[in-house]
C-alpha cells in the first residue's frame, strides 16, 4: 500500500493517525473558544469522518498505482 511513498505499512498508518489527531486537536481548541458544546461535537464528528474519507481515498490511489506498477513489471518479465 505504501510502496510508492517508500514507507513501511505501519509507518504510513502512524503518519495518517498523527495528522488526524493534530487536526482534531486544533479543531477542539478553536471550537472551545468560539462555539458551544453542540458545535464542538459536530466539528469533532465532521473531522473524524473527513479524516477517514481522506485516508480511504489516498490509500486506494496508492494501491491502484502500486497495482499498475506490478502489472507493468509482470508484463516486462513475460
Amino acid at each position: 500500500m505504501a510502496y510508492e511513498l517508500g514507507l513501511p505499512h505501519y509507518l504510513y498508518i502512524a503518519l495518517c493517525a498523527i495528522g488526524i489527531i493534530i487536526l482534531i486537536y486544533v479543531a477542539l481548541k478553536v471550537s472551545r473558544t468560539i462555539c458551544c458544546t453542540i458545535c464542538w461535537c459536530c466539528g469533532f464528528l465532521v473531522l473524524v469522518i473527513a479524516g477517514v474519507i481522506i485516508f480511504i481515498v489516498f490509500r486506494n490511489k496508492v494501491e491502484e498505482s502500486s497495482q499498475a506498477k506490478l502489472a507493468d513489471y509482470g508484463a516486462m518479465n513475460n
